[in-house]
């Protein structure tokens, strides 16, 4: 995992050089909740089943180079677990999944630098992979999974595993609300979707019907620096009234 986070910072900051002159530059972090989407999702949320929650704790690295006053393009990074109970036949899954994808974002509001207003109201959506290992087991005995992905050759119920991490492509969509906090902090809420093309986050082995994909929500507050080609050409001017 240190490897690809080693990876995402080198890509980071060569993107950076590259693109720096085009124009305006936010580079941040920031932390939120993932719910996993699929087949062994469950009718309701839950948020206490024997002391967990389906709601779980992930963190991002992100920078967006802005295009114009209305496009954007981004980097971002996101590591999360992922973990679900399905009430009707007492099954599981526990994941731990790492996101890296290549985003387009739209301002709305035509405000994509957040130059003439304290808000940018985006959507987005984008492509990229994610790597992940998981687990599928009975709630009854959760040390002992059906099936799994990723865990080497550690024993399952049936003896069927993946002894290796998967890679899987993705599709990104959402949306998110900037606000400019000062000439060179932001502060966003960011939702997204992420999808892939298999089942194997579930960590379930035997379903062999991918239809519907797993896939997970990531909910989440990250904090940006703002950095401009030049702070007097670029500089953020005030709201207007």
């Amino acid at each position: 995992m240190l490897k690809y986070r080693f990876t995402f910072l080198a890509l980071l900051f060569s993107f950076g050089i590259l693109l720096a002159q085009v124009g305006g530059i936010r580079i941040g972090g920031g932390i939120g909740y993932s719910l996993y989407t699929g087949n062994q999702m469950d009718q309701k949320i839950s948020f206490s089943t024997r002391g967990k929650s389906e709601l779980n704790l992930g963190s991002t690295l992100q920078m967006h180079v802005a295009i114009n006053d209305k496009y954007e393009i981004g980097i971002k990074y996101l590591t999360t677990s992922l973990w679900s109970f399905k009430s009707k036949d007492q099954l599981g899954l526990s994941a731990e999944i790492e996101e890296l994808g290549l985003i387009l974002q739209r301002s709305l509001n035509d405000n994509i630098k957040i130059n003439d207003d304290r808000f940018t109201f985006n959507v987005f959506a984008g492509v990229g992979a994610c790597r992940f290992k998981s687990a599928f087991y009975d709630f009854s005995n959760p040390n002992l999974p059906f099936t799994s992905v990723g865990y080497g050759n550690n024993a399952t119920v049936t003896g069927i595993s993946l002894p290796e991490k998967l890679v899987q492509p993705i599709l990104i969509g959402g949306f998110s609300i900037g606000f400019r906090m000062t000439e060179f902090m932001t502060i966003y809420f960011e939702n997204s979707f992420s999808t892939t093309n298999s089942n194997k986050i579930s960590g379930n082995l035997f379903r062999k019907n991918a239809i519907p994909p797993d896939g997970y929500t990531f909910h989440a507050l990250t904090l940006y620096l703002n950095l401009y080609k030049s702070r007097d050409s670029r500089r953020i001017r005030c709201p207007r009234f």
